[in-house]
């Protein structure tokens, strides 16, 4: 390699497969590219197109030269958009990226700290069923996720019909709950797109109009935890009440799947909104870092279930899970463990019908013999070999329709 970007005096490649070899190629790599946006129109003898051109060799190099293991890489992705932007650009400059690389940087030290995406559990099948024929070179994944994003997102969350979800609820949630969460940890835009054409936003405010778009933010926040205050106070139910805090919240998701490609096609490409992009890389990084494990038809994917529950029967386990999805209605998913109400609530939900929280165990099929759907076949919106839980109870498309229950009734 030669030129303005490498030239001669760094020994070639060799200061750069010393670094790697240091581990330290991608901290340096961004540093370097950050660097040279940065001081684009700054330094009277360096032309802003070289410095773009050495930001961008940076990046190349990075990409080419390290294998990804699963990290985060989102400041990687947006670098090389905003070199583009300036190497390309129609304009002859000179150009400022500091307000664009200091948000850039301040989202990526908020985003690190909260933990978008879990794996709660993860399993797969000895094989697949494709067309009723069995493929023993790869099995069908299995996996359930806690994720968090903001609430102004989750109606496109809810759109991918291959999911099986459970979520936090507003009308469950005590309003002193509530409240506290939107004060102390409200959801804030990351960036702050400024208004144009089109659905995405082309270009973000200065560093300035960003400061008072927050500020306005957090003003209209301020004013609905009044608002739900004073609803509260004339004897408001939560149901309503906690609704006028919903735009500041982040929200809490138990989802299970067996394909998620499509999803992270739609969600993590850079014209996805931005707040439920975050989530969606979040959630592709954890499935990448995650390894299931190998479950053996007959046995379980069981979400929230663990070795504090050996002691009870499969069929309680599966109870138990079931239950315990169900609760993140309250956010009280992960707390104290207690079987006995958890079988309780199971049966609760299944005589009124509530049935979303029966799709997240699922059970590696047989055959017909065992009184399961064909295991040839999807099971809800699960991949074959794997049945949901939900679709091995009679009438599960319409509890009340099942004749049994229409005698007791009566």
């Amino acid at each position: 390699m030669s030129g303005e970007s490498n030239p001669t005096h760094y020994d070639g490649d060799a200061c750069m497969v010393a670094i790697s070899n240091a581990g330290m190629a991608r901290e340096f790599c961004i540093g370097n590219a950050i660097k040279y946006m940065w001081r684009l129109g700054r330094k009277p003898s360096a032309e802003e197109q070289t410095d773009l051109k050495k930001a961008e060799w940076y990046l190349d190099w990075y990409e080419k030269n390290e294998t990804w293991v699963g990290g985060d890489d989102e400041l990687l992705d947006e670098l090389r958009v905003l070199v583009y932007k300036y190497l390309y650009s129609s304009s002859s400059g000179p150009f400022d990226t500091t307000v664009e690389l200091k948000q850039l940087l301040e989202r990526t030290v908020t985003m690190s700290t909260r933990q978008l995406a879990k794996i709660i559990c993860d399993s797969v099948s000895p094989d697949r069923m494709v067309g009723g024929a069995r493929h023993p070179e790869e099995g069908t994944r299995l996996t359930t996720m806690e994720v968090e994003l903001p609430r102004i997102v989750l109606a496109e969350f809810n759109t991918h019909r291959v999911f099986s979800r459970n979520s936090a609820s507003s009308r469950a949630i005590p309003i002193e709950k509530m409240l506290k969460r939107v004060q102390e940890d409200p959801y804030i835009p990351e960036t702050w797109g400024k208004n144009g054409k089109g659905m995405q936003a082309k270009e973000v405010l200065n560093e300035e109009e960003s400061k008072n778009a927050e500020f306005e933010w957090l003003q209209a926040r301020d004013l609905a935890v009044v608002s739900a205050k004073k609803l509260l106070e004339r004897g408001v139910h939560k149901q309503t009440t906690n609704r006028l805090l919903e735009p500041f919240m982040w929200h809490t998701i138990i989802v299970t799947a067996t394909e998620w490609s499509n999803f992270f096609h739609l969600r993590c490409h850079p014209d996805a909104h931005p707040a439920i992009r975050r989530t969606a890389e979040a959630m592709q990084v954890a499935l990448y870092e995650s390894t299931p494990k190998l479950i053996q038809p007959g046995g379980w994917h069981l979400p929230l279930v663990d070795e504090r529950d050996e002691g009870e029967t499969i069929g309680n386990r599966v109870k138990l899970s079931s239950a315990r999805c169900a609760r993140i209605s309250y956010l009280t998913h992960d707390g104290v463990r207690e079987p006995s109400k958890d079988i309780e609530l199971h049966d609760k939900l299944l005589q009124g019908g509530h049935m979303s929280p029966f799709e997240h165990p699922a059970m590696v099929g047989v055959h017909r013999a065992v009184g399961l759907s064909d295991p040839g076949r999807r099971s809800g919106n699960f991949a074959a070999p794997w049945v949901q839980y939900r679709k091995t109870l009679p009438y599960e498309h319409d509890i009340h329709s099942d004749p049994k229950r229409a005698g007791e009734e009566a």
